[in-house]
């Protein structure tokens, strides 16, 4: 396989959009005691990203925190309530890249995400794989939720919280 920065490269830097439909960012914890798992999505979310020729990426990711769907519409309007997501008060989750490095079919590097105005340092290792027209990034992260201030007594969630993802981009001009 050839390595990113040749397969993307033209003059400089390439400039890439998410596409939605073709992209998924789901979570899983624990709760009830660590009895169940709570698997979901978000709905709605955008970004962009520019790959620059010496493999370096940079980009943002922006979700939109009352687009939680697990399935479950109690369960989802509780995320999206103050104890959680607080959706009302902070209606954008967003992740901004740093240090993103692709490297043939691999990512490493780390991003900052910021949820309800608290911001956590998130270390990434995933996988590239990247045309002509799409570059499709994937990978999980474990974020430890009492950094963001949430409840992980009373049977709430467990202090993990996995977030996956699987984000096409298309080239943008």
């Amino acid at each position: 396989m050839t390595d990113a920065r040749n397969r993307a490269s033209g003059a400089g830097a390439s400039r890439w959009r998410v596409d939605p439909a073709t992209s998924r960012i789901s979570f899983e914890a624990r709760w009830m005691f660590g009895a169940h798992t709570a698997r979901g999505v978000f709905e709605r979310f955008a970004g962009w990203a520019t790959l620059h020729d010496d493999g370096s990426l940079v980009g943002e990711l922006t979700m939109d925190p009352s687009s939680v769907n697990t399935g479950i519409r109690l369960r989802d309007r509780h995320l999206q309530n103050r104890l959680f997501l607080d959706s009302g008060n902070h209606p954008v989750i967003t992740f901004m890249s740093r240090d993103i490095r692709l490297d043939g079919p691999s990512l490493t590097g780390a991003g900052h995400l910021v949820v309800r105005d608290r911001g956590v340092e998130v270390p990434l290792r995933g996988a590239v794989r990247i045309d002509a027209e799409q570059l499709t990034l994937s990978g999980s992260a474990t974020l430890d939720v009492r950094r963001f201030g949430w409840p992980t007594a009373l049977g709430y969630i467990g202090r993990s919280l996995v977030v996956d993802g699987a984000i096409s981009l298309e080239r943008h001009a």
